[in-house]
């Protein structure tokens, strides 16, 4: 496996059974109110958060979610700041499209020195874009007590902690689409689904999803051969998609779906060939082999659950023909980067 998404897969895939999205940030801050100049107000933090939102990845409706946050800030003159607790938050779409979330921060501060403060804060991301702002709240008498043992220096161990705004790019599941199956995508980017009524379970969203992913295998195999690619690389495009269809039924039976709108493939204009050719090697990357080794994942901890013997045949087909939809979006990746190499 290529190197350059071997590492975003090694974040992805053990968060993805459990419906986790973290997110790691490399922050730079500046605090109001620490000091006199610009070393103690200028800061570093390294620090990360997960979102439990309960969800299917393609809507776009409100709704809030919850999860836990730590951080470890550095300014440049020495001091230190160290932030763990809880957050809440309200978010719009999801990490197969457009992010964006607001929310609160509630925890505990370790200040300069030992010294403990309540953190405060609010933070608001929009994709990979995070802006926070927060400060400790000490209590009475704190700076009384600031001969504690801990206190590193005198004169940063007793300034004031102050209101930091920080902001920073953040990598995390956000980023990426975790759904069952490859998703068919619109001219805009969204994520193209049937609509299907039934049963609102886990069955019915992994049969809509499976299904956009017939759609989505059929609308690659057409753009890989209106751009040359070799012929057995087409036919296994043609060969994933028919295997979506039978993940497709074989959900929507166990969902007791009522009835199924048919599919439509949205047009997707090519501009020029270099165009196109990233535009595949993207979601060849972030669709097909990151989402797709992570929804494998979730159908084989799904499978190692039941105790339905005839549902673990059919999950462990699933998995194993989802693990080859990998290997062919390796394959179209390593093509499309080949192409643009000598393009």
């Amino acid at each position: 496996m290529d190197i350059r998404y071997a590492l975003i897969g090694a974040l992805v895939l053990p968060c993805s059974a459990a419906a986790i999205e973290p997110r790691v940030a490399l922050s730079l801050g500046y605090t109001f109110g620490a000091g006199s100049n610009l070393g103690q107000n200028l800061s570093l933090g390294l620090g990360g958060a997960t979102n439990l939102p309960p969800h299917e990845p393609w809507r776009d409706d409100l709704r809030g979610s919850f999860g836990a946050f730590g951080d470890v800030r550095v300014s440049f003159d020495g001091a230190y700041r160290i932030g763990v607790g809880a957050l809440g938050a309200v978010e719009v779409g999801g990490n197969c499209g457009a992010y964006l979330s607001s929310g609160g921060e509630l925890g505990l501060a370790i200040l300069h020195g030992g010294r403990l403060g309540l953190h405060v804060g609010a933070e608001g991301v929009l994709g990979p874009l995070q802006a926070r702002t927060f400060g400790a709240i000490r209590p009475p008498g704190a700076a009384a007590r600031d001969v504690a043992p801990l206190r590193l220096n005198p004169e940063r161990s007793t300034r004031p902690a102050g209101v930091t705004v920080a902001g920073a790019l953040a990598l995390g599941t956000q980023l990426l689409c975790t759904m069952d199956g490859r998703p068919l995508r619109a001219p805009d980017g969204s994520i193209v689904v049937p609509e299907a009524t039934g049963d609102p379970t886990r069955w019915l969203e992994s049969a809509i999803a499976e299904h956009s992913a017939v759609g989505a295998f059929v609308d690659l195999a057409s753009r890989l051969h209106a751009l040359g690619a070799p012929d057995a690389l087409v036919g296994r495009a043609l060969h994933a998609a028919a295997e979506e269809a039978g993940h497709a039924v074989m959900a929507y039976l166990r969902a007791g779906t009522r009835r199924i709108a048919p599919l439509a493939l949205p047009h997707r204009p090519v501009l020029n060939r270099r165009s196109e050719l990233v535009r595949i090697a993207h979601e060849a990357l972030f669709d097909g082999v990151i989402n797709e080794a992570a929804s494998a994942e979730e159908v084989a901890a799904r499978r190692d659950a039941t105790r339905d013997d005839a549902e673990a045949r059919q999950l462990d087909v699933v998995v194993l023909e989802e693990r080859t939809h990998v290997r062919l979006n390796e394959d179209v990746y390593r093509w499309a980067r080949r192409e643009l190499r000598a393009a």
